[in-house]
């Protein structure tokens, strides 16, 4: 469907007929393809509702017989997965019920009248714009929130989650319970003689095994690597060694043979189908007599057979990054361009201040994701070419706490939030969002700071136009000790100076 035909369905919840004939006659002019049902009061709303398809807009007036458009509000968040939006209609100086329907969860209002009800199309489309924005950054928390607790090879939970979940048993203290660990043998050599996307299948298999034989109450993970491990509540020794029983009996009977994608690449690769799948699994069972579950997990440990690498952490971290760079480049590609120069900015003071790799690789990622915030901005801000007004620009200062917000809620990524939140912050105590000053302002967020504006500053925005280096070198210069630190300006221009030696020479 081409762009700006396509059907929408909406429910007008108004008891004036008068009033209802005119928004349906101004919505309907303006959108042909807009299907819009009335409803006279809540009740037929709300019957409607249950016999039909969600609508994808629900504009109700706040007075309603049989109820009011708060009713309507509340309505509309529990239906579907992600709710509907609805636009409030008052009465003129009904500010108020305006400000109570916001609150209540109304996406806008409009007050009824004729010059305001011919904005009604210009606000309707926005607030479908904005509500795909919503539901599209709901969608993307969702899966960033699925990666944060799961293995994406093998969709068994990881590690992290594993540990909280642990954790809780563990205060709960309701015993027996038990901790199963097992590994692959010989994993490396499967890789090896094999390739790793054999290795990959090899472990996909064996999550599948585990998943078979844990009860509902079992909490199944891949702790990294070719490493697993079950937490069993409420099971004592017997029950633990029948389960690692049905899982030993179950991977000697894998057969390459009846995996035909398996088979066929280990004939090509290797000459040969013949590939094994042994695991060695240890367990412990608590009992009281352990001081908490972290010791039995070690025990556990210790009756396998010495751990292997410990790398889930960081291949998690790189899935992570992966997935949002994947999510900004596809909703923001103008920011990504921006971001992947920052980030050679930032590592180039970084540098500077002999940063370990560890810090390098933070800064790196706080520099790529500085603004993911802007996900959760609308478009017509984003892209607007003229200058902000104030309260657009008030709306734009948000993203630093949307970025914040959604960094917090993922666990490899958590750390660098506070950087994020504080990327606007100046020295001076007069930035967003807190108004921190000087060195309460988090080191990597003042270096975020200083490339974000040099960059700004060279490169051509939608309102301005780029400035020379020379012209960026002087207004960083001003700025050292109001709006940026001091110390890292000058190091970063030593950077300038010196790559532009370098490069003239």
């Amino acid at each position: 469907m081409s762009e700006g035909k396509e059907e929408k369905r909406i429910l007008l919840v108004e008891d004036d007929k008068g009033d209802a004939v005119l928004v349906q006659k101004v919505l309907i002019k303006k959108k042909p393809e807009w299907n819009v049902h009335v409803a006279e009061d809540a009740r037929e709303a709300v019957e409607w509702l249950s016999k039909n398809e969600p609508p994808d807009l629900i504009i109700s007036d706040y007075r309603l017989p049989l109820g009011t458009g708060l009713d309507m509000v509340r309505t509309a968040r529990e239906i579907g997965k992600y709710g509907i939006p609805v636009i409030m209609l008052t009465g003129t100086g009904d500010e108020n019920l305006a400000v109570q329907a916001l609150k209540a969860g109304a996406i806008d209002y409009l007050a009824k009248g004729s010059d305001e009800t011919k904005n009604l199309p210009r606000i309707v489309e926005r607030v479908f714009r904005e509500w795909d924005n919503i539901v599209e950054r709901k969608k993307t928390e969702e899966r960033l929130k699925y990666m944060s607790a799961h293995d994406t090879l093998t969709d068994l939970y990881n590690r992290a989650y594993f540990v909280d979940k642990l954790k809780v048993y563990d205060a709960a203290k309701s015993y027996p319970l038990s901790i199963v660990v097992g590994d692959i043998d010989n994993f490396k050599a499967i890789n090896d003689n094999f390739g790793h996307q054999i290795g990959d299948e090899i472990l996909k298999y064996f999550a599948y095994i585990l998943k078979n034989h844990v009860r509902s109450e079992d909490i199944v993970a891949r702790m990294g690597g070719d490493e697993f491990a079950v937490i069993v509540p409420a099971a004592d020794e017997k029950v633990v060694t029948d389960f690692c029983t049905a899982i030993q009996r179950d991977c000697k009977k894998f057969d390459a043979v009846n995996m035909p994608r398996v088979h066929t690449q280990i004939r090509e690769t290797a000459g040969r189908a013949e590939l094994e799948l042994r695991v060695s699994l240890g367990f412990a069972t608590q009992h009281g007599q352990f001081d908490n579950m972290e010791v039995v997990q070690k025990e556990a440990d210790r009756r396998m057979y010495e751990e292997k690498n410990r790398k889930k952490r960081f291949g998690e971290r790189e899935i992570v990054v992966q997935v949002l760079q994947s999510v900004m480049d596809e909703r923001l590609p103008r920011v990504v361009e921006h971001s992947e120069r920052m980030r050679e900015h930032a590592i180039s003071i970084g540098t500077r201040l002999n940063l370990s790799d560890t810090a390098m690789e933070d800064l790196s990622i706080t520099a790529l994701f500085h603004d993911i915030g802007k996900m959760g901005i609308q478009d017509d801000i984003l892209c607007k070419e003229e200058a902000l007004t104030e309260a657009e620009m008030e709306l734009l200062k948000q993203h630093t706490i949307i970025g914040y917000e959604l960094l917090r809620s993922i666990p490899v990524l958590s750390h660098i939030a506070e950087y994020v939140l504080h990327h606007h912050e100046r020295w001076d105590g007069y930035g967003y969002p807190d108004g921190l000053k000087g060195a309460e302002i988090p080191l990597f967020s003042r270096i975020i700071f200083i490339a974000d504006a040099y960059d700004a500053m060279i490169n051509e925005r939608p309102y301005k136009s780029a400035m020379c280096e020379t012209d960026a070198i002087e207004e960083l210069k001003k700025g050292a000790g109001s709006q940026f630190d001091p110390e890292l300006v000058v190091l970063y221009l030593n950077d300038i100076a010196s790559y532009e030696y370098g490069r003239l020479n």
